[in-house]
């Protein structure tokens, strides 16, 4: 049976479609052709080439001597191990002491020795380093001249440049130069104080003489770790002008307004000025003992409490007073028969003894630079730092620094008791402190055991309650009068109510 126009007419239609809809597909997959892994690796190569250094062996050699340059450049002499050095006793603080206190490490007005050198604040004094040239030479034996001593100061150089921890950069002359211009520089200060040089008749108007500020500020520059010079230099130039002098008497002699000289306290064999004024603190002290177990179960190798808690629990405060023949000395007090010194602290059972000390701008210096010196050094005691810390747990606040005041240890010409206390607080604040090895250890220990025992505390806090004051020692006597008086009434009472009773 044949179908209709129309049924003809539809599948024409369709049939049309179908070869349409065959031809776009074909049409598309003739137009995205298919990527395979070989051609995206072909792609690649074509874009990058591969290297070939054979190429370019010249370019190559240099880069590797560059770099083989540069490694052996920095292992000549590593910072870090020349710190390490024995020869090195100046050192460049860091920046975590420095961090708080940064100016009390930086000269104000002289420059001494290389690392701040040349700097623009510090100019005004470095043309009269070349007038106290020419009158050091003027004291120095005929034929000596600046070629003379520069001749013996480069024959030392080499000992010179290892005592500092940086590597120096200074060409050979102006090392020399600047060697030789500070040392005879603090030489002839030396000389003018000891009456070696006649000031009134080799310099009359000498300003660092006529001006009181200069020259307190100069002795206090001279004791900045990083504003020094090795103490060999400083004996080499008198040897070598043939000036005969005790340099170290000479250096007490100058430091004289601030910290008086220990007799006896000779050849104490220093690296520089700021280390031979730690070593007259520290001579006399006990030696810092070697590290040993404790064979008690209670740890009393701790930090102790404050003065005032300490007060608190029975341990007692005393300044002791030396006396000389002409004069008494607070900051480095001495007596006839022993001498002594700041750091001599000792705990008689307790009443601990704590030398007075005048504590002030200069002081302050001298002991963040001498704490600096011990951190960085790695042949010296940690005495200085021990003693710093023992004050510094003594005074956690105002109210322990006048306590401290009012019993006669401190001195305070620094500022307010806060000001006393908080210096000790930050001085201690980055200090690395080992009790095993410190001088104070047993006073530590001591105090540590004392108020660790509850029949000593309780008795110390009765005594504070009670008798500790004239009026608190006046009230408890009226209020054990008054507990008398009632006893002894009950008791007559009693016996009159029972003679009435008979």
């Amino acid at each position: 049976m044949f179908g209709t126009g129309q049924d003809i007419e539809k599948g024409e239609q369709s049939t049309t479609a179908e070869s349409t809809q065959k031809d776009v597909e074909k049409t598309n997959t003739s137009s995205t052709p298919k990527v395979t892994e070989q051609d995206i690796d072909e792609a690649k190569r074509s874009k990058k080439p591969e290297i070939n250094y054979q190429d370019d062996d010249e370019g190559f050699s240099e880069i590797l001597a560059e770099m083989s340059r540069l490694i052996n450049k920095g292992a000549e002499s590593p910072k870090f191990q020349r710190k390490g050095q024995r020869s090195c006793s100046i050192f460049k603080i860091p920046p975590s002491l420095k961090m708080i206190h940064h100016k009390r490490y930086e000269p104000e007005i002289v420059s001494i020795g290389p690392y701040h050198h040349g700097k623009v604040h510090l100019q005004m004094l470095e043309e009269h380093k070349h007038f106290y040239l020419e009158l050091f030479l003027s004291e120095a034996k005929d034929g000596v001249d600046t070629k003379t001593l520069g001749r013996k100061v480069l024959q030392m150089e080499r000992a010179i440049r290892s005592s500092y921890s940086e590597k120096l950069v200074l060409k050979q002359p102006e090392f020399l130069k600047m060697m030789l211009l500070d040392g005879c520089f603090i030489l002839i200060l030396f000389f003018f104080i000891a009456r070696k040089v006649q000031v009134w008749e080799k310099s009359p108007n000498d300003p660092i003489l006529t001006t009181p500020w200069i020259l307190s500020t100069i002795r206090s520059d001279l004791l900045l770790l990083e504003n020094q010079v090795p103490l060999i230099l400083l004996n080499t130039l008198l040897e070598e002008s043939n000036i005969s002098l005790n340099l170290e008497r000479r250096a007490f002699k100058f430091f004289n307004l601030s910290m008086a000289e220990k007799e006896g306290s000779q050849n104490l064999e220093a690296e520089h000025l700021l280390d031979l004024i730690r070593k007259n603190f520290i001579n006399g002290t006990s030696q810092s003992p070697k590290k040993t177990l404790s064979n008690s179960q209670y740890d009393d190798s701790r930090l102790i409490l404050s003065a005032k808690r300490l007060r608190l629990q029975g341990i007692k405060f005393k300044a002791p007073h030396y006396h000389s023949s002409s004069k008494t000395y607070a900051y480095v007090p001495r007596r006839r028969s022993q001498e002594e010194t700041i750091l001599e602290i000792k705990l008689h059972g307790n009443e601990l003894h704590i030398p007075p000390i005048v504590f002030d701008e200069f002081i302050s210096s001298v002991l963040l630079n001498c704490v600096a010196f011990e951190q960085l050094s790695t042949k010296c005691s940690n005495n200085i730092t021990s003693y710093v810390v023992f004050l510094g747990c003594l005074m956690k606040d105002e109210a322990d620094a006048t306590y401290l005041s009012e019993k006669g240890i401190i001195e305070n010409y620094f500022g307010n008791a806060s000001d006393v206390s908080q210096f000790f607080k930050l001085i201690c604040k980055d200090v690395a402190f080992d009790m095993s090895n410190s001088y104070l250890k047993e006073e530590f220990k001591g105090i540590n055991r004392y108020t660790s025992n509850r029949w000593n505390v309780e008795c110390a806090r009765f005594k504070h309650l009670y008798f500790d004051s004239p009026w608190t020692l006046l009230s408890s006597f009226a209020v054990l009068a008054a507990i008398l008086l009632s006893i002894l009434q009950t008791i007559f009472g009693g016996l009159s109510y029972l003679h009435h009773c008979k």
